[in-house]
């Protein structure tokens, strides 16, 4: 299991924070973590959730008016897919673990961090 950001939407080059959603991902399913169970975060969620997903990376700077993570330097690593089968996101690609790492596996171009 990973922990990941997931950002609904695309990246303007204007935003300095951006708006994500902690998740995990196991066996290839993305889990978002709700933050809350406001119905204010509810229905932010719900208002994004027809957006192309992705999985980010950035620094985290705080905390967004529903409780989610707010990233500057934030960047798309990698688009998810929606699978109507099991209706949820599904992440395609591995992600390198740090035990990976640590092999001296070589990660590929999309997963280094600058």
């Amino acid at each position: 299991m990973e922990k990941v950001h997931v950002r609904f939407g695309a990246i303007s080059k204007t935003d300095t924070n951006v708006s994500v959603f902690d998740a995990v991902i196991e066996d290839h399913i993305v889990k978002i973590i709700m933050p809350t169970t406001l119905y204010s975060t509810c229905q932010s969620m719900a208002r994004y959730i027809d957006y192309p997903a992705y999985l980010v990376v950035g620094d985290i700077v705080g905390k967004g008016k529903d409780g989610e993570p707010l990233l500057s330097n934030c960047k798309i690593r990698i688009p998810l897919t929606f699978d109507k089968n099991i209706e949820n996101y599904i992440c395609d690609v591995s992600i390198p673990t740090r035990k990976n790492r640590i092999k001296g596996i070589n990660l590929p171009k999309w997963f280094q961090q600058k």
